[in-house]
């Protein structure tokens, strides 16, 4: 029997109600997703995940999605991963912005999400796949 495989995807969100909504977007698109509550949990799980995006709330407790964005940045095996940062901020330094493959302004419809996951995972190419089972 062959594997059907699907792109993985990590939200990271310490917003346990939103990060539900999210997957159940997702998951209905058929992707894989793992939700991280914070940043210092993605990147313990990154290694495991092996996800092909990561959608990034960008008001993040302890390590801040910026410094985030630079850890992944600067590890060859992360360096060209996609991400949508997500937040209801207006103003966003620009610095932070060019770490990230596109922005999601908070609120978002199911369309929305969908568009950009599917746009920014054309965009950065296929990534990681897992099996589905």
């Amino acid at each position: 029997m062959s594997k059907i495989y699907a792109p993985v995807i990590l939200i990271v969100e310490d917003d346990s109600a939103i990060a539900r909504m999210i997957a159940a977007m997702l998951r209905g698109e058929g992707y894989q997703v793992q939700i991280a509550p914070d940043a210092e949990t993605a990147i313990a799980e990154l290694p495991a995940v092996r996800p092909a995006l990561i959608t990034l709330d960008l008001s993040l407790p302890g390590l801040s999605a910026a410094a985030f964005l630079e850890q992944l940045r600067a590890a060859p095996h992360t360096a060209t991963l996609a991400v949508i940062l997500i937040t209801a901020e207006q103003a966003i330094r620009p610095d932070i912005r060019a770490l990230a493959d596109d922005l999601l302004p908070k609120p978002f419809g199911m369309d929305e999400l969908i568009a950009q996951v599917q746009a920014t995972m054309s965009r950065a190419g296929s990534g990681w796949m897992q099996a589905v089972a």
